[in-house]
Formats: C-alpha cells, structure tokens, sequence
C-alpha cells in the first residue's frame, strides 16, 4: 500500500455481487479472489516476495468475513429510470435500484454467455463531487446525462464485505436505587456488542475508595465469575421496556447494612479484545446508599485499673571484712565451713565428727558431701542458707539423742554460706544413710532411751552490723476510677418503595465493526478498444481511490504509476508510485439508499492487474481487502495487427532500425526473403501450419568450452555503453539493392576474477539443460514427492535432461517450503530425508545433477522475544535478533542494515554476521555431504549482496548455480519499453557481484518474450546492437532461460506465460545460447500433454546442433508478425505468424503453429 502509514483495522471478503448496483451482469463471477490466513510470519501466497507496501509499515489485523456469490439481477432501465423520477418502488431489490438510479444506468442484455451494458441514453442522475457533497446537499446536486457508449463485455465482477472497525462514542449511564434496605447499581449502555462484561470489584470503605476487592458472593449478579480478586459479569439485553431495546444492561444488588462504600468497574469487549475507561483514562465509580448515622449513648462506669508506683526502701548491707577463722568444734559437734568463693566456687562443705579417733574415710561422707554438684550455682540468700544449716544440725541432734537451742541454729543461720540448691538433694541423701547406720535395729522388747548429746557451742568471730541503704523500686498497686462510655445504638432499617439516589452518565469510546460493500466490475471492448473499471464503495464518508497498475512482466506486488491519459479528471500522483482519484458521490433517499462512492477508469491496453484500497479524503481512515490491497485482474491485451503498429515515432525507429539491420544479416548469408521473396519460395516450400516435419541428424561430437575464456567477452555494462540513436527514418519507394547494418557499440568488459582465482564456473560443461522437478502443488501430493520423481529418474535422463531443480527441502512455516524454520530438519511436506537421498542416487545413475533449492534470505523465527516479536530461532541454528537485518520493520532485528530489497513475510537473514555466514557455509557443505546435492537453485537473492553469494559458493564449489533476481521490467504506460538495457544491467550487477560462480534466470527475455506475443512485436527480439536483448545478449554463459515456473505459472499464475504461445517460447529459448530451463507441467503433466513430444524433440535437436550456453546468434528476420535466427552456422529457426523460407542448405526438423527449426543438410 502506499499509504505512509499504517492502515486502520479493516476485514474484507468477497460476498455476494458487486455492491448495491448488481453489475449488471446476467451470471455469476468469472474470476474468484483468494483470501489467505495470515500466519505468526506471514505466508508464500503472493509468491516469492509477499505483500510489498512502500511506507515499510505492515497493515493492521483484520477479520475476514464469510463469503456467497449469487448471480447478479438484471432490470430494465426504462422501468427504473421512470420509478426513479416518480419516486415509486416496484419491490425490486435495494441493489439493483440504487445502480440503476446511479450514473452508470441501462439496460444489460445477454448473448452468447457475455453480458453487453449499455449506458442509457436520456437516464438522468444526481451526483454530489467532493468532500461538500452531504446528504442535506442532495436537492442541490447536478443533474447529469449518462452519455452513450460502446457495447462492452464483462470480464469480471466481484464485490466484498468490508468490516472496518471504527470509533465511536456511546452512552454509558449508571443508575443507583434504594429500598432503606437494599441498593440496586444498573449499568446501561447503548454500545453495539456481543459479549460485553463488566469488570467490577468493591471499595471497601470511602478512605479506600479506589481499592478493588473481591465482591461478596451474595452481591454478584447471574453470570458472573471471578477472575484475578474481580469479577465479571456478562451484560445482557435490557427487558425494561420498547424504549431501552437494543441497549445492554447489566444490575449488581446488594444490602446496605454490609457496608461496601463504592463499585469500581470497566467494560471489556470480549469479541473486540478492548478494554472500554473513562475518557481520561481511569476506572468508573459508583459509590453505593450507606446506612444511616447510629444514635449514641453516653455511659459512666466505675473501672478498677492496676498502676505501677515508685517507693524507697531502707536496706541492710553487711560491710565486707575479714572474719577471724572459726575455733575448732568440740566432739559430736557439727561445723558448717564457708570456703572462700574463688577457692570453692560457692561449694559448701560439711563435716559430721563422731568421735576424735574416727578417721574420715575418702569414700565416706564428707567427700561426698565436699564433692561439687554438676551445676553448682549459690542459694538464694542467705536466709535460705540458715535454715538449711539449722536443718542439719537440728537433725544431727536427733539422730543422737540430744537436744539443741533455737537460738544456736539461729546464730548458725546468720553465717554467711554459699550452699547452693541443687545439693540439697544429695546432703538428704546422706543424712538418710547416716540415721540408718545410727538407728538400732528394732527389737522385741522394752526401748531403750537413747542417749542425749550435747551440742557444744560454736565459737564465732564479732560480726559487723549492716549498713542501711535507701533504694527505689515501683509496685503495682490498684485504683478505681470512673470513665465515660459512648455507645452506637443498633441501626434499624426500615424497607420502603425502591427511590433513585444517584445517576451517573458518562461518555465511552469504542471501536465499533461496521461492514461496507466494495464493488468492481472489469468490461472490455471485444474490438481492442480498452478496458473499464468501475470501483463502487458503499461507504458514508467522502473517499479517494489510491491506485496503482502492475504491468505486464512485473511481479504481482508490484505497484506502479499508470500512465497520465489513464488518470481521470483530478488525480494526483503519490510518491510517483500511485495515483489518487477522488471518488464521485451519489445519494438517493429513494428506498432509504446509503451513500454510494464510485469511479471509472478507461485503462487502453490493460496492465495485469489494478492493486488499490479506499482512503478517507482529508482524514486517516482506510479500507482494504483483509489487510491487503484490492488485486483486480485485467485481460491479456489484445494482439495487434500483422502489420506494424508501434505507439510512437520512437518506436517506429527502433523497430525499423532492427528490422534493416536483419534484412542486412539475411542479404550477407543468402537469406535475404525480403528482397527475393519468389527465389527463396522456390528453393524450400513454405512449412505447412500444424504439420509437424523430422528429418534425422546424425549428432555431432561434443565440443569442450572453457567458460573461464570467454567471460570477459561476454559482459557488457549497459551504463557504461554509449547511446546509439538509431538512423533517421527514410520513406523510400522501393526496397534498396544494398541495405547496410546500423553500427553496433563495441562491448565495454567489466572486471572479472581470473580462471586461476575462480572455483568454479557454476554452468556445468555449457550443455546443460535445467528441468524444474516440481510445481507449486507439488508438497499436496498424496504420496511422497521424492518418491513420484525418482521413478521418472529414467525418463529424465532419457529426454535429455542433465539438471534437475528440486524444491526447498527444509522444515518450513508453509507447506510449499519457501518460509523455512529449522535448517537441519529435511522432513518436508514432499518425503523424508531417506527418500531425497534415494531420489538424489537414482538421478545420478541417470546423469542428472540435483540443486538444492536453498532459501537463504529469510527464515521464519521459533517463538516470540521479549518485545513480542518473531525473532528468536531453534533448532541447531538457534539464532536470536542478531541474525535479523536492523531495518528490518517488522521483526526487531539488531543485526546490520540490509544490503538488498525486503522480504515482508519473514525475517530477513543479515548475512554480514560473521556467525551466520559460518552456519549457513556449513549448513550447505552438511547437505552436499549429507543429502548429495550437487549444486543450488538460490531463492530470492534480490534480498541480500551478491557477494554474499560468492562466499557461498566458493564454500561449497557447486556443479552448477542459479539465483532468482525477479525484477519488473521498465514500462512505458501499458508496454514493456523496447530498450531493456536497465532491467538486464540489475541482473548483471548481481551475477557480477556473485564473481560468476552463479547464474540468473533470465527475467529480460521472458518478460520480452511475453510482450512478443501479447502485442505481436517481434522487433522486440533484437536490441540495437542486433543481439539478443535479454541477459543472454550479455552475458548467455551465465543466463538461464525460462517460459515458465512455479511462481509465474502452475496454480498461483503471477505472470502467466501467453496461452498458446508456449511452443513458440521453447522453440526461442532451446535454440539460443544460455541454459535453457523446462517447467515440470510443461514436460510430465498430462494437462500440457500436446506439449510433451514437442518439447522432446526441440531438446533433441539442441544437442544434435550442438548448440550450447555461448552459442553466437545471428539475427536475419525481426519484424512485426515474424522473427527468424541462425545459431552457430548449424541450426536455423522462426518463429511468428509472418512468411519466412530457408534456402536449399536447410532442412525442416520440427515445425509447428507459427514456429519452424531447420538444420543443416
């Protein structure tokens, strides 16, 4: 598109007829469009090179619609014109009166399969022009005459369902009700949509009024789910009343006592994937009915509290000193000793004397008792410490018998001593074992009385008195008080009539689908007098028609300026590659009719196609066809006369100029049939039409060419090359005796690398001829491709062909392999690995060499980076967006700028990665290894530098290489200009960048051989210099020829070699130099079965000449209706439907419709 910009969201599908005026025709579509699924990567449908827009912006998603066709009505214009003017209906279709109340009105009558329209005469119309026109315009409008025209036939109709998405403002209205016990929220609106929710959730309070919680589920309406802490609840159709139809609606209720303070919502169009805010920006809120205010109450209440209050206190310290040691303790008494607490660690040490001579025992008491516990740690204090040691000496006292005073086992107790708790335990356990031994045993009998001991006193040291100290500490204490409470009444709810609180309106913008009717009819004039195109929209807005041509020989993406006398009244030229033609505007209220736009365009000689879409005028909105542009296909032009026609003077001089300069070849090999038109019918008969004539040839011995030799003579730098202007043209009465050749420009060379540098000259032995070895259905053939073509590998070989083209063997993203994902994964949708390797052996036992055809420009990505784009690959080539050409607009690549044309469809590959080159290197070196592949068939290398290339094939050193530099040729208007210098040079260019280790399918000659036939020029077969004019004038070692292939041809048909000339096409390219190619159908497909034999033979002929890729060729006949050459003094050859006759040296070894190939006697 070229646009500058991307397009609005727009879908369209072919549905039904051609808008609201039928066109006119009595049957249904004579040609389909094809709609395609757009994949992650794009697709191959558009052939090698995708959709092309020039503003480098990919359009917008769209939604295709289903399509119906169904025939179109045919009225009278009469009865219509006469209901138009009295304004009353007759019940025909909407359609049909509207194209009939329009500007292009008449009757349509059928005969023979064609319908002829013609413009009624005296049919009045209103049109309103501009971007004034309006529908309050309409009683102001012109009346128009439909002027008379021609009869023309209808060569094809279809119209198509747009679905455009446009903004919209709709209403949005949010209703709060109470009943003083529950509240009700409705939210209404008027949007148009199938699957609208409200995404909704509670603010719990109004200090958190822009929280959103999960709602209750007693709150939450039918219909309703939770998602992510929100719900959502589907809108449904208002039922409230006639006046709300058409309106959706969606009702939260709830009980005010829960307390929520607000709903907090946006819409979401599910269908559309929008989300639907405020015009700001933000989240709708609906604050909800509160309860009432609680009454409070005041209550006094006595409390008893605990506090904490600071108090002094006197206390008693024992001053530090030194105590004079202890006397010695008489007999029977006890000694409680307080060690110093560095030498014992707070250890009490007791000691029980019984008598002076007892002698302590080590495992007796005392150590036991002296013994450290495990975890000595001190008493408490030291009042602990007293009444343990009055416990002791109390019970030593009993056990003996004696008696003891309160007041010694007080003063004990004041003893400082540090016995600490845990050994309480062991000190009763040795007082228990003590007072067994001393008890007696329990006898029969009186008891005796025990004795009594004396406890004698122990004599202490003077002991200081304390020290008072005053300290602080804080005690809890308890107090009443009395506090004042305020309490909140119970709120009671009285439930009354439901009453609006509140009502919120809001404004909310979406985009809306809305579906229009584009229209286009082609008709063409039976006599050769042009074509018509007339493109209907039934759009409300002011439109502008922003076209383009695709010329004869271009590719179909190709968009280009039509010539001026094309251009209607008022058209202006965008980027010198479109054209805009503001659009008519017609309105009728006539049956409530839309507004409908319409142009017409008288195109001559057609071009191929027109490519087009609908803008807005002085706005921004478009419309096209599923994201793509409107293709609509014109018929092949028409053949001219037999005589010359030219449409220029200039023209007119070149074809004379090639035409004398023939007659002067011919006169110089005794072929001069202009001059000596009666001798030369006498020496050789003229070759009946459609009488196939062969004569035997015994083969001539092969002849070894050095292609390394001869490559400097062959290039020619057109650039470089001065402007030959042909001779003045002059009128002369009769032929001269004497026609004397224009002069030729000598040659300019161009730099090549020597033989000694070169790995190889990529043409094989010069005798090759190439056999494309599938078509564009190939991958949909029920069994394995590979295993189809290797039983034909016999076949092959016997024909003559020494080269096979086999298809793209990779993992790829379509089925047809040209959008290729995993390098090493050769399981495709034509057979396994095993099988290519099989088919690879059975070609070589036969002679044939196999190309790979390697796609190496682009190649589709595994998943999504991080921005959301396709650019990071898997596999064993696991690239990311590095790989991928920086200008690339659609993919995030972070390589290099690109050094070559975009492919839109996928990621292009940046070849000056050092990593990607050594991959690819070694990925192609895996495949001659691996596969067997013996050379390459290179996909698309417009996209990236021929040096490139080169470095590629000095890597792998093919037998034979060729690369598709598909390039439109230059055009004037609506034919091929006659000098294709320009075009052929691109392709030169290229080959030369490429070292000359490739080829290049020769675009130039097909492209030229197409506007031979379609025009019936056959001048066009000579450049000025009276060479062929094609690459194979140029440089023919490296030119590989073709009629047709899978792109041009088969089912996708971009540039469809002329029905019926395709014998005459092969008769050219298998008898001149360069590497003639064969397409599959041509030769193996029983749809071209008359084709087969022919084929055959021509190649036969070839290697029985010798002919080869430099074979010279001199040109002796190139007119209007005929062309005629001799190839290396050995074969001759015509072709057209003018006269031509060879002398008595020729002898006819094929003839057929307008060819003829003699050889020599």
């Amino acid at each position: 598109m070229l646009d500058g910009r991307a397009t609005s969201s727009v879908g369209c599908s072919t549905a039904g007829v051609l808008t609201s005026s039928a066109m006119l025709a009595g049957g249904t579509s004579r040609a389909q469009s094809r709609l395609s699924s757009p994949t992650p990567q794009g697709t191959r449908g558009s052939g090698a090179g995708g959709r092309q827009r020039l503003d480098g912006k990919a359009s917008s998603s769209s939604r295709p619609s289903s399509r119906s066709s169904s025939p179109a009505r045919v009225f009278d214009a009469r009865v219509m014109a006469t209901a138009y003017r009295s304004g009353a209906g007759d019940g025909r279709s909407r359609a049909a009166t509207r194209m009939r109340a329009g500007p292009w009105v008449g009757t349509s009558t059928t005969a023979g399969g064609n319908s002829r329209h013609l413009r009624g005469a005296g049919v009045k119309t209103r049109v309103l022009f501009g971007n004034d026109a309006s529908a309050a315009d309409i009683d102001d409008a012109i009346e128009l005459e439909a002027p008379a025209s021609v009869a023309k036939e209808c060569f094809y109709e279809e119209s198509y369902a747009a679905t455009q998405r446009v903004r919209v403002a709709n209403k949005l209205t949010m209703k709060v009700e109470t009943n003083g016990v529950r509240y009700r929220v409705s939210v209404e609106t008027d949007l148009a949509s199938e699957h609208l929710l409200l995404h909704w959730g509670v603010a719990p309070t109004k200090e958190h009024w822009d929280q959103w919680m999960t709602p209750a589920e007693n709150i939450r309406p039918p219909l309703t789910t939770e998602t992510v802490g929100v719900c959502q609840t589907m809108f449904t159709q208002s039922q409230t009343g006639r006046m709300d139809e058409g309106k959706l609606n969606c009702v939260i209720e709830g009980n005010i006592i829960d307390g929520d303070y607000a709903i907090n919502f946006v819409l979401f169009d599910k269908k559309l994937e929008q989300w639907l805010h405020q015009e700001k920006g933000g989240f709708f809120h609906v604050p909800l009915p509160q309860p009432p205010a609680p009454e409070f109450v005041t209550t006094t209440l006595s409390v008893v509290e605990e506090y904490e209050e600071e108090v002094e206190e006197i206390v008693y310290e024992e001053e530090e000193e030194d105590k004079p040691p202890t006397p010695a303790m008489a007999e029977d008494a006890v000694t409680v000793t307080t060690p110093d607490a560095d030498e014992t660690d707070g250890a009490v040490m007791f000691s029980f004397d019984e008598d002076e001579d007892a002698t302590p025992s080590p495992d007796g008491l005392t150590s036991r008792v002296m013994a450290p516990p495990v975890d000595p740690q001190p008493l408490a204090d030291k009042t602990d410490l007293g009444v343990f040691a009055s416990g002791i000496q109390a019970m030593k006292k009993l056990l003996r018998g004696s008696t003891f005073d309160v007041e010694e086992v007080l003063a004990i107790s004041e003893t400082p001593t540090l016995i600490p708790l845990s050994a309480m335990d062991d000190v009763q356990a040795t007082i228990e074992e003590k007072e067994e031994e001393i008890m007696p045993p329990v006898m029969n009998g009186p008891i005796e009385e025990p004795p009594v001991f004396e406890i004698e006193p122990v004599v202490e040291g003077p002991v200081a008195p304390p020290q008072p100290k005053t300290i602080k500490k804080m005690v809890k204490k308890l107090r009443t008080i009395q506090r004042e409470v305020r309490e909140a009444l119970p709120v009671k709810l009285v439930e009354g009539s439901w009453v609006i609180t509140n009502t919120i309106e809001e404004v909310v913008h979406n985009e809306k689908e809305v579906q229009y009717t584009i229209g286009a009819l082609v008709e063409k004039d039976p006599k050769g007098g042009g074509v018509r195109l007339r493109v209907e929209a039934e759009v409300p807005w002011n439109l502008v028609l922003h076209w383009g041509i695709v010329p004869r020989g271009a590719r179909a993406d190709v968009w280009s300026l039509p010539p001026e006398s094309w251009r209607p009244m008022g058209s202006s030229v965008y980027k010198d590659k479109a054209c805009e033609t503001p659009m008519k505007r017609f309105e009728s209220s006539l049956y409530g009719l839309s507004t409908l736009n319409y142009v017409e365009l008288e195109l001559g000689n057609a071009p191929t196609a027109v490519r087009f879409v609908l803008k807005e005028a002085n706005g921004t909105r478009w419309v096209d066809h599923n994201g793509d542009d409107f293709v609509i296909p014109m018929p092949e032009a028409s053949a001219a006369s037999s005589t010359l026609d030219a449409k220029s003077q200039q023209d007119m001089r070149d074809a004379t100029d090639v035409a004398m300069a023939a007659v002067a070849r011919a006169a110089e090999m005794n072929l001069n049939s202009i001059v000596e038109v009666a001798d030369v019918a006498v020496l050789e008969p003229e070759v009946e039409k459609d009488v196939e004539v062969e004569v035997e040839v015994a083969p001539k011995p092969e002849i070894s060419i050095m292609d390394d030799e001869d490559d400097e003579e062959e290039i020619v730098v057109a650039k470089a090359a001065p402007v030959i202007e042909g001779p003045e043209l002059v009128e002369v009465d009769q032929a001269p005796d004497v026609v004397v050749a224009p002069p030729t420009p000598e040659p300019v060379p161009v730099p090549v690398k020597t033989a000694s540098s070169r790995v190889t000259s990529a043409v094989g032995n010069g005798r090759e001829i190439l056999l494309q070895g599938f078509n564009w259905e190939s991958s949909k053939s029920p069994s394995s491709w590979y295993a189809n073509v290797e039983n034909l590998a016999d076949t092959i070989g016997r024909i003559g062909f020494t080269v096979i083209w086999l298809p793209p063997p990779t993992d790829s993203v379509s089925l047809e392999g040209y959008m290729p994902r995993d390098y090493y994964d050769l399981n495709s949708r034509y057979g396994t690995v095993d099988e290519l390797k099989s088919l690879i052996k059975a070609l070589r036992r036969n002679g044939v060499m196999s190309l790979g055809d390697a796609v190496l420009n682009h190649r589709c990505a595994h998943s999504q980076g991080p921005e959301g784009l396709w650019n990071q690959f898997g596999g064993k080539l696991a690239w990311d967006a590095r790989a991928i050409v920086a200008d690339d607009p659609n993919f995030g690549g972070k390589g290099s700028p690109s050094d070559g044309d975009f492919f839109h469809a996928a990621p292009n590959v940046d070849h000056s990665q050092s990593f990607v080159k050594a991959d690819l290197e070694e990925w192609m070196q895996w495949l001659q290894k691996e596969v067997g592949y013996d050379g390459w068939r290179l996909d698309y290398v417009r996209g990236f530098w021929g040096g490139h290339v080169k470095d590629y094939m000095e890597a792998t050193q093919p037998g034979f290489a060729v690369g598709e530099f598909w390039d439109a040729l230059d055009y004037k208007y609506d034919a091929p200009e006659y000098n294709q210098d320009a075009h052929r040079q691109r392709i030169v260019n290229w080959i030369n960048a490429a070292g000359g280790l490739a080829g290049a399918f020769d675009v130039t000659t097909k492209g030229i051989l197409h506007a031979v036939f379609e025009r019936q020029e056959y001048w066009r077969l000579s450049d000025k210099a009276g060479k062929p004019p094609g690459v194979m004038g140029w440089w023919p070692s490296r030119a590989v020829t073709f009629v047709e292939n899978h792109d041009t041809g088969s089912t996708q048909g971009h540039w469809r070699f002329p029905r019926g000339k395709e014998l005459q096409g092969y008769a050219y390219i298998l008898t001149h130099p360069g590497t003639p190619t064969v397409f599959w159908d041509h030769i193996f497909d029983n749809n071209w079965g008359h084709l087969h034999e022919p084929i055959e033979r021509m190649i036969s002929i070839r290697k029985e000449s010798g002919v080869h890729c430099r074979s010279t060729v001199s040109i002796v006949r190139c007119e209007q209706s005929v062309y005629a050459a001799v190839i290396d003094d050995n074969l001759l050859m015509k072709i057209g439907p003018g006269e031509f006759h060879a002398d008595g040296a020729w002898k006819v070894a094929l003839s057929g419709q307008d060819f003829c190939i003699w050889t020599k006697k």
